[in-house]
């Protein structure tokens, strides 16, 4: 499985490579680092042979910077549509670079993008295997891979219902 140095790594390429930008930089993670005012949280699923979600949550100011540097846009021309789009992309390429290395065959899912104040995404019978704080232009970024507690189960067969209006 991948580690943290690794997630790290992946998204300076990411920062570099997209952004033209090279100082995002790692810091410690503390539960408070989103803790203050709005946030965005954007989440890629990996299912497959390994089942885990990508998060990338980062406050509104960040997303709207990012969403500038990426679309080559003015501060005031960015829209809320193209910030979450923005964070969404990156979300998914980090998803995508995770995926390149985990075990076996898998697929990624659409982005999902939330915002809210203090917003926080559970994925059931997960746990968090990566988290990862970075700071960008002053502002905490934090990715998380949560991975499945246990491999989904193959589908059960079951007999079809029947109906009183279904016939014979």
């Amino acid at each position: 499985m991948i580690g943290n140095e690794e997630v790290e790594r992946l998204m300076q390429d990411i920062w570099s490579t997209i952004l033209s930008d090279e100082s995002l930089m790692p810091i410690a993670p503390t539960p408070e680092l989103l803790a203050h005012g709005r946030a965005l949280l954007a989440c890629v699923s990996i299912t497959g042979t390994t089942n885990a979600t990508v998060q990338v949550a980062c406050s509104m100011g960040v997303a709207g910077r990012v969403a500038q540097s990426m679309f080559q846009l003015d501060a005031g021309e960015v829209t809320d549509a193209e910030i979450r789009d923005a964070l969404g992309e990156i979300a998914n390429m980090t998803a995508g670079n995770i995926k390149a290395v985990v075990p076996g065959p898998s697929q990624l899912g659409l982005p999902v993008v939330c915002e809210g104040n203090d917003v926080v995404a559970r994925v059931s019978s997960s746990h968090v295997a990566v988290e990862v704080a970075l700071t960008w232009q002053a502002d905490p970024i934090v990715v998380k891979l949560l991975v499945a507690d246990e491999p989904p189960r193959p589908p059960s067969r079951v007999a079809p219902l029947s109906s009183p209006w279904s016939r014979r």
